[in-house]
């Protein structure tokens, strides 16, 4: 099982960098979740990720444009941002994924890996529902949500191509995934 490590500006602040280097030795992509901040500053803080992790697979939510531009290998979409297969034309060489918040929904995706979230439970208090225990309603599927080093095992054997979360950082010494460092 793979393990796709979040890691939120807005949780990690300016030690972002550090949960980013602890991630990359288990990870098999860094997803940089950050919103609500300008191109400019984004790049910036991009630039610093790729020159820290060159090695390693990222990933910058949302702005494919700023992705590119920082050497990222691809981008994380989601409901409000551009559907995978325009970034697909317009940008063929980035990776794409995408945010799916139902079975429905990651079915339909198009984008190369899809999570599902939220499965455990939320990281907002008004939240939609957890999910559960599903099985992976398609391909290239990463579980996301309250998942952490006691739960993750409950996921096996499910389909799930991974897990993701912005907790899988501060955990990584306590996975005991096949296939992981």
């Amino acid at each position: 099982m793979k393990i796709l490590a979040v890691i939120d500006y807005e949780t990690f602040g300016e030690n972002y960098l550090e949960a980013a280097n602890k991630a990359a030795p288990y990870a098999e992509m860094i997803w940089f979740r950050i919103k609500k901040t300008g191109a400019g500053k984004m790049l910036e803080l991009a630039l610093r990720m790729r020159g820290l992790l060159p090695h390693s697979r990222l990933i910058l939510s949302e702005r494919a444009d700023v992705a590119l531009a920082a050497g990222f290998d691809g981008v994380h979409l989601n409901a409000s941002s551009m559907k995978p297969e325009t970034v697909k034309r317009l940008f063929p060489g980035l990776l794409t994924g995408y945010s799916a918040h139902s079975e429905k929904e990651c079915a339909e995706s198009r984008a190369d890996y899809t999570t599902i979230s939220p499965i455990f439970d939320s990281s907002k208090p008004d939240g939609p529902r957890p999910l559960g225990l599903i099985k992976a309603p398609a391909p290239n599927v990463y579980a996301l949500g309250g998942i952490n080093s006691r739960n993750y095992g409950l996921l096996l054997g499910r389909g799930f191509a991974g897990i993701a979360g912005i907790r899988l950082s501060a955990e990584a010494d306590k996975f005991k995934i096949p296939g992981t460092v």
